[in-house]
């Protein structure tokens, strides 16, 4: 892997990154309720801004793209 990028969520969508891994590159990042997030991914995270989700801070968790990309 050439490098590992950290991305804020105004620049943030899962079209970028899914181009990453062509690129030979890493990234992580925040993503916005309408970024073209996995449904998942949005149930998950509205439920958060209401602390009904189970997420620990600072816990990552990692979803696997549709196309297991």
């Amino acid at each position: 892997m050439i490098a590992s990028l950290f991305v804020d969520n105004l620049f943030s969508s899962a079209a970028l990154f899914l181009r990453f891994p062509k690129l030979d590159c890493g990234a992580t990042g925040t993503a916005c309720l309408n970024c073209g997030i996995y449904r998942e991914v949005k149930e998950k995270k509205f439920k958060d801004k209401d602390r009904k989700c189970s997420y620990a801070f600072n816990q990552v968790r990692a979803f696997p793209s549709p196309d297991n990309q």
